[in-house]
Protein backbone atom coordinates (compact mmCIF):
# COMPACT_ATOMS: atom_id res chain seq x y z
CA UNK A 1 0.00 0.00 0.00
CA UNK A 2 1.36 3.21 -0.74
CA UNK A 3 2.13 5.71 2.25
CA UNK A 4 -0.71 7.97 3.96
CA UNK A 5 0.91 11.62 4.68
CA UNK A 6 -1.91 13.47 6.32
CA UNK A 7 -1.03 17.40 6.90
CA UNK A 8 -2.79 19.55 9.69
CA UNK A 9 -2.43 22.93 8.74
CA UNK A 10 -3.11 25.97 10.96
CA UNK A 11 -4.61 29.60 10.71
CA UNK A 12 -4.49 31.01 13.68
CA UNK A 13 -2.91 34.49 15.05
CA UNK A 14 -0.34 34.56 17.84
CA UNK A 15 -1.45 33.27 21.50
CA UNK A 16 -4.13 31.40 19.91
CA UNK A 17 -3.16 27.75 21.10
CA UNK A 18 -2.19 26.50 17.64
CA UNK A 19 1.28 25.57 19.41
CA UNK A 20 -0.10 24.02 22.48
CA UNK A 21 -2.25 21.98 19.92
CA UNK A 22 0.71 21.05 18.08
CA UNK A 23 2.38 19.16 21.35
CA UNK A 24 -0.56 17.66 21.94
CA UNK A 25 -0.97 15.86 18.61
CA UNK A 26 2.78 15.28 18.75
CA UNK A 27 2.65 13.78 22.35
CA UNK A 28 -0.86 11.32 22.00
CA UNK A 29 -0.57 10.76 18.54
CA UNK A 30 2.82 10.61 16.95
CA UNK A 31 2.22 13.80 14.78
CA UNK A 32 5.52 15.69 13.54
CA UNK A 33 5.52 19.08 14.03
CA UNK A 34 6.90 21.56 11.59
CA UNK A 35 6.76 25.12 13.45
CA UNK A 36 7.87 27.68 10.24
CA UNK A 37 8.67 30.46 12.85
CA UNK A 38 11.12 28.09 14.88
CA UNK A 39 13.07 27.09 11.55
CA UNK A 40 13.19 30.69 10.46
CA UNK A 41 14.58 31.86 14.23
CA UNK A 42 16.99 29.04 13.94
CA UNK A 43 18.51 30.09 10.83
CA UNK A 44 18.26 33.89 12.11
CA UNK A 45 20.63 32.91 15.18
CA UNK A 46 22.93 31.18 12.93
CA UNK A 47 23.38 34.25 11.15
CA UNK A 48 23.28 36.07 14.13
CA UNK A 49 26.60 34.22 15.57
CA UNK A 50 28.41 34.83 12.01
CA UNK A 51 27.86 38.70 12.26
CA UNK A 52 25.27 38.69 8.97
CA UNK A 53 22.47 39.57 10.45
CA UNK A 54 20.07 40.85 7.58
CA UNK A 55 17.25 43.22 7.18
CA UNK A 56 15.07 40.76 6.90
CA UNK A 57 16.06 39.38 10.37
CA UNK A 58 15.94 42.96 12.02
CA UNK A 59 12.41 42.73 10.54
CA UNK A 60 11.35 39.68 12.32
CA UNK A 61 12.50 41.24 15.24
CA UNK A 62 10.13 44.17 14.81
CA UNK A 63 7.08 42.13 14.09
CA UNK A 64 7.33 41.75 10.16
CA UNK A 65 6.89 39.02 7.73
CA UNK A 66 9.71 37.65 5.32
CA UNK A 67 8.99 37.01 1.62
CA UNK A 68 7.80 33.88 0.51
CA UNK A 69 10.61 32.51 -1.70
CA UNK A 70 12.57 32.54 1.34
CA UNK A 71 9.87 31.09 3.76
CA UNK A 72 8.83 28.59 0.97
CA UNK A 73 12.48 27.27 0.79
CA UNK A 74 13.16 26.23 4.26
CA UNK A 75 9.70 25.29 4.83
CA UNK A 76 9.65 22.67 2.05
CA UNK A 77 13.08 21.41 2.76
CA UNK A 78 11.82 20.72 6.57
CA UNK A 79 8.53 18.81 4.86
CA UNK A 80 10.86 17.25 2.76
CA UNK A 81 13.06 16.45 5.39
CA UNK A 82 10.65 14.91 7.82
CA UNK A 83 9.18 12.74 5.16
CA UNK A 84 12.48 11.06 4.18
CA UNK A 85 13.36 10.44 7.72
CA UNK A 86 10.00 9.12 9.36
CA UNK A 87 9.39 5.35 8.71
CA UNK A 88 5.41 5.26 9.22
CA UNK A 89 3.06 3.61 7.11
CA UNK A 90 0.23 6.92 8.06
CA UNK A 91 2.61 10.36 8.91
CA UNK A 92 1.18 12.90 10.58
CA UNK A 93 3.03 16.27 10.43
CA UNK A 94 1.27 19.27 12.25
CA UNK A 95 1.95 22.95 9.97
CA UNK A 96 2.40 25.73 12.71
CA UNK A 97 2.55 29.46 11.14
CA UNK A 98 2.71 28.31 7.46
CA UNK A 99 1.18 29.31 5.05
CA UNK A 100 0.41 33.17 6.01
CA UNK A 101 0.23 33.98 2.16
CA UNK A 102 -1.52 33.33 -1.10
CA UNK A 103 2.01 32.57 -2.33
CA UNK A 104 2.71 30.30 0.29
CA UNK A 105 -0.64 28.53 0.38
CA UNK A 106 0.06 27.85 -3.30
CA UNK A 107 3.27 26.57 -3.05
CA UNK A 108 2.23 24.37 0.28
CA UNK A 109 -0.93 22.82 -1.87
CA UNK A 110 1.51 22.32 -4.88
CA UNK A 111 4.03 20.07 -2.47
CA UNK A 112 0.79 18.22 -0.74
CA UNK A 113 -0.62 16.66 -4.23
CA UNK A 114 -1.45 13.33 -3.57
CA UNK A 115 -1.26 13.78 0.09
CA UNK A 116 -4.26 14.58 2.84
CA UNK A 117 -4.70 17.83 4.13
CA UNK A 118 -6.89 20.00 6.78
CA UNK A 119 -6.62 23.17 7.34
CA UNK A 120 -8.15 24.34 10.82
CA UNK A 121 -8.54 28.14 11.34
CA UNK A 122 -8.76 29.13 15.07
CA UNK A 123 -10.74 32.25 15.81
CA UNK A 124 -12.40 33.82 18.74
CA UNK A 125 -10.03 35.43 21.08
CA UNK A 126 -9.81 39.28 21.58
CA UNK A 127 -6.91 41.23 21.56
CA UNK A 128 -6.89 42.03 25.35
CA UNK A 129 -7.65 38.19 25.89
CA UNK A 130 -4.03 37.26 23.17
CA UNK A 131 -1.78 39.62 24.89
CA UNK A 132 -2.80 38.37 28.57
CA UNK A 133 -1.96 35.11 26.65
CA UNK A 134 1.14 35.97 25.49
CA UNK A 135 2.48 38.38 28.04
CA UNK A 136 2.99 35.31 29.99
CA UNK A 137 4.20 32.78 27.43
CA UNK A 138 7.53 31.43 28.12
CA UNK A 139 9.52 29.21 25.92
CA UNK A 140 12.25 26.68 26.44
CA UNK A 141 15.52 27.67 24.26
CA UNK A 142 15.96 24.14 22.91
CA UNK A 143 12.83 22.47 21.90
CA UNK A 144 9.99 25.85 22.17
CA UNK A 145 7.88 23.75 24.25
CA UNK A 146 5.48 26.30 25.25
CA UNK A 147 4.45 27.58 29.24
CA UNK A 148 2.17 29.90 30.61
CA UNK A 149 3.33 31.71 33.76
CA UNK A 150 -0.58 32.03 34.86
CA UNK A 151 -0.57 28.22 35.32
CA UNK A 152 2.73 27.97 36.99
CA UNK A 153 6.62 27.52 35.42
CA UNK A 154 8.72 24.85 36.08
CA UNK A 155 11.29 25.54 39.10
CA UNK A 156 14.39 27.71 38.21
CA UNK A 157 12.36 28.25 34.70
CA UNK A 158 14.24 25.31 33.61
CA UNK A 159 11.86 23.10 30.92
CA UNK A 160 11.28 19.75 32.22
CA UNK A 161 11.54 18.29 28.74
CA UNK A 162 14.55 19.03 27.45
CA UNK A 163 16.00 20.95 30.30
CA UNK A 164 16.87 23.80 28.52
CA UNK A 165 16.24 27.65 30.13
CA UNK A 166 12.56 29.06 30.05
CA UNK A 167 12.61 32.47 27.94
CA UNK A 168 10.14 35.13 26.62
CA UNK A 169 9.89 35.92 22.87
CA UNK A 170 11.51 39.76 22.00
CA UNK A 171 7.97 39.81 19.93
CA UNK A 172 6.15 38.88 22.96
CA UNK A 173 7.35 41.82 25.01
CA UNK A 174 5.12 44.65 23.97
CA UNK A 175 1.58 44.97 23.44
CA UNK A 176 2.36 47.32 20.61
CA UNK A 177 4.47 44.49 18.66
CA UNK A 178 1.61 42.34 19.49
CA UNK A 179 -0.94 44.50 18.00
CA UNK A 180 1.43 44.79 14.67
CA UNK A 181 1.53 40.75 14.48
CA UNK A 182 -2.25 40.59 14.76
CA UNK A 183 -2.91 43.45 12.40
CA UNK A 184 -0.75 41.81 9.39
CA UNK A 185 -2.20 38.65 10.40
CA UNK A 186 -5.50 39.47 9.82
CA UNK A 187 -4.57 41.28 6.19
CA UNK A 188 -2.15 38.33 4.94
CA UNK A 189 -3.59 35.18 6.33
CA UNK A 190 -7.37 36.01 5.93
CA UNK A 191 -7.10 35.60 2.35
CA UNK A 192 -4.89 32.53 2.78
CA UNK A 193 -8.66 31.00 4.48
CA UNK A 194 -10.59 32.25 1.37
CA UNK A 195 -8.08 30.34 -0.56
CA UNK A 196 -7.91 27.16 0.64
CA UNK A 197 -12.03 27.18 0.53
CA UNK A 198 -12.31 28.04 -2.69
CA UNK A 199 -9.85 25.05 -3.70
CA UNK A 200 -11.83 22.31 -2.20
CA UNK A 201 -9.79 21.62 0.68
CA UNK A 202 -11.29 20.26 4.13
CA UNK A 203 -11.56 23.03 6.61
CA UNK A 204 -12.44 23.56 9.71
CA UNK A 205 -13.33 26.57 11.95
CA UNK A 206 -12.60 26.26 15.83
CA UNK A 207 -13.12 28.72 18.56
CA UNK A 208 -10.13 29.63 20.70
CA UNK A 209 -11.70 30.22 23.69
CA UNK A 210 -12.19 26.89 24.31
CA UNK A 211 -10.00 24.64 26.64
CA UNK A 212 -7.47 23.13 24.99
CA UNK A 213 -8.48 19.83 25.75
CA UNK A 214 -11.93 20.74 24.29
CA UNK A 215 -10.39 21.83 21.11
CA UNK A 216 -7.86 18.80 20.61
CA UNK A 217 -10.94 16.07 20.73
CA UNK A 218 -12.74 17.87 18.54
CA UNK A 219 -10.19 18.06 16.04
CA UNK A 220 -9.47 14.83 16.71
CA UNK A 221 -12.79 13.38 15.46
CA UNK A 222 -12.92 15.64 12.67
CA UNK A 223 -9.60 14.25 10.74
CA UNK A 224 -9.71 11.20 12.08
CA UNK A 225 -6.13 10.61 14.02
Amino acid sequence: MPREILLVVFLAPPGSGKGTLSELLQERDGCHILCAGKILRALFAKQAEQGKETDSLKGVHQGQYLGDEIVNRYVVEELDRICEESKEDKLCISVDGYPRTIGQAEKLIEWAKGKKMFVVKMEGLSVDQIWARLSNRYLCEAEEHIFNASFGLPEKLVCPKDGSKLIRREDDASIELVKKRLLQHDSLTSPVWEYFCSKGHQTFVVDSRLKIEEVYLSLKEKISL
